[in-house]
């Protein structure tokens, strides 16, 4: 059986259950939450001001979100702090050193520049530019840091 209203009737009931739900909202009755068409009723709880309780709990968790971040940056800053690593350097051997050892050494040829006017660091010039003038001396500059690395 079809509606036999026009369209005019269904504009109109649809702005007065409109005008009726903001009424409904508007005197704080129903909290304004639509989820999938369904509204849910407000607690009995007083909205308005917090209590410190919920505060504290709120502040402890950005504490904990805004820490756990800090630490992730920590983190990748730490085993990422090598732009060119062992294997980007492979005419020289890293095998003797310890973990540390390595990555100190690694981190000094990535932090020493090229002396032909470059401006690239060792750990660049030695994997990147072959026909650097100096590049040998880079190697053995780069294998000097690995010595001194493995010495206690």
């Amino acid at each position: 059986m079809a509606c036999q209203c026009s369209h005019g009737e269904w504009i109109g009931r649809i702005l007065s259950a409109a005008s009726h739900l903001r009424a409904v909202f508007a005197h704080g009755r129903w909290r304004g939450v639509l989820l999938f068409g369904l509204m849910k009723r407000a607690s009995g709880r007083k909205v308005g001001r917090r209590t410190p309780a919920r505060s504290i709990s709120r502040i402890l968790t950005w504490l904990g979100v805004v820490g756990g971040v800090a630490l992730l940056v920590w983190g990748i800053s730490r085993t990422s702090g090598v732009a060119y690593t062992e294997r980007d350097i492979a005419v020289v051997s890293f095998s003797a050193l310890t973990s540390s050892e390595r990555r100190s050494a690694l981190q000094e040829a990535n932090r020493e520049r090229c002396s032909c006017g470059c401006g690239m660091t060792l750990a660049r010039c030695v994997s990147t530019d072959m026909t650097c003038p100096l590049r040998e001396k880079n190697i053995q500059s780069i294998r000097t840091m690995v010595r001194e690395a493995d010495e206690p």
